[in-house]
């Protein structure tokens, strides 16, 4: 069920200027499982805030 949010989420971002700053920068995760080869720690742990230069 995750699968086509994932995808809509990255057709969007690829598609619209206004969020290339996201472009690369999308994990997903559901439940314990690992999504795409990401697992949860992975992703809560990864992120960050974002910094232009």
């Amino acid at each position: 069920m995750v699968e086509w949010i994932a995808e809509r989420l990255r057709e969007v971002v690829g598609a619209d200027r206004r969020f290339a700053s996201y472009r690369g920068r999308i994990a997903v995760v559901r439940g314990t499982d690992s999504f795409e080869g990401i697992t949860r720690s992975d992703a809560v742990f990864g992120f960050g805030t974002c910094q232009r230069l």
